[in-house]
């Protein structure tokens, strides 16, 4: 007789649990602003930057937007993110260029252009040390991700437990940990290079920011805008294994002894 083990008991199997970590980041640069979107601008009479993170990974989004009548130009070979004091190029491999309604490619380093008499696109191989800002228009080079990794190291007396308010209105408990610039566990800045003409001096830009807040979630929360990471656990699937061998043991003992009951009885007959 063929024993069939129970559907439950197979899709145990692939059962897996994923938390969530929701970051802030903050700036304690006294140039950088944030604004109503919770994006973070810089401006002078030659540019404006602002920096958007939100999405999984902390995508670090960086938009220039040339303020000047002439072009500018950004060099990226002097370009670099600073991640925890470590210094980590900015050159693209390739770049993209096209206008500002261009989605954004996964590949390499994509760039778009906004101005508003002219729309065009075209790419441009490696190396492209020098990028054109043309006058009154912007350029947004694809998301830098800086946090691809949960954070595990957090020391247990870092948290605290906080009520957060869900997208339908309802209120849940959530531990929260809370970080001084000193003390926190990611720092990072962009140093940018800029220049006016191509063999003019160059103007240089530097901006910080840190992670200054953790929010700590067993499931998704339905609308959150801003950066997040999240680990994926096998841990459900082990416990399930143990659980399907073991039926699949007394599915076996059952077998047998069924087996040794027919044979009696064949024999008695």
């Amino acid at each position: 007789m063929k024993y069939l083990l129970p559907l439950s008991f197979i899709v145990l199997l692939t059962v897996s649990c994923t938390r969530y970590q929701y970051l802030t980041v903050r700036s304690s640069d006294p140039a950088v602003q944030q604004n109503v979107k919770d994006q973070f601008v810089v401006e002078n009479d030659t540019l404006l930057v602002t920096y958007d993170f939100k999405g999984a990974d902390l995508p670090v989004s960086i938009r220039i937007s040339n303020k000047l009548e002439k072009p500018l130009l950004v060099d990226w070979k002097r370009s670099s993110i600073i991640i925890n004091d470590q210094s980590i190029s900015l050159k693209p491999d390739e770049i993209t260029r096209g206008s500002a309604l261009s989605a954004t490619s996964g590949v390499g380093r994509s760039v778009r252009y906004s101005d508003t008499r002219t729309e065009f696109s075209a790419v441009t191989s490696s190396p492209a040390d020098l990028e054109m800002v043309p006058p009154r228009a912007y350029i947004e080079p694809a998301p830098f991700r800086v946090a691809t990794e949960y954070f595990d190291n957090i020391p247990e007396a870092a948290w605290a437990w906080r009520e957060v308010v869900m997208k339908d209105g309802g209120r849940v408990r959530k531990k929260v940990a809370v970080f001084s610039e000193q003390d926190s566990p990611l720092r990072f800045r962009t140093y940018l290079t800029l220049l006016t003409e191509e063999k003019g001096p160059a103007q240089v830009v530097e901006h910080s920011f840190y992670l200054s807040e953790i929010l700590s979630s067993g499931e998704a929360i339905p609308g959150h805008k801003g950066p997040w990471v999240a680990k994926v656990s096998s841990g459900g699937g082990v416990v399930a294994g143990v659980l399907v061998a073991g039926v699949i043991g007394a599915a076996a003992a059952a077998a047998s002894g069924e087996a040794k009951n027919n044979q009696g009885n064949f024999q008695g007959n």
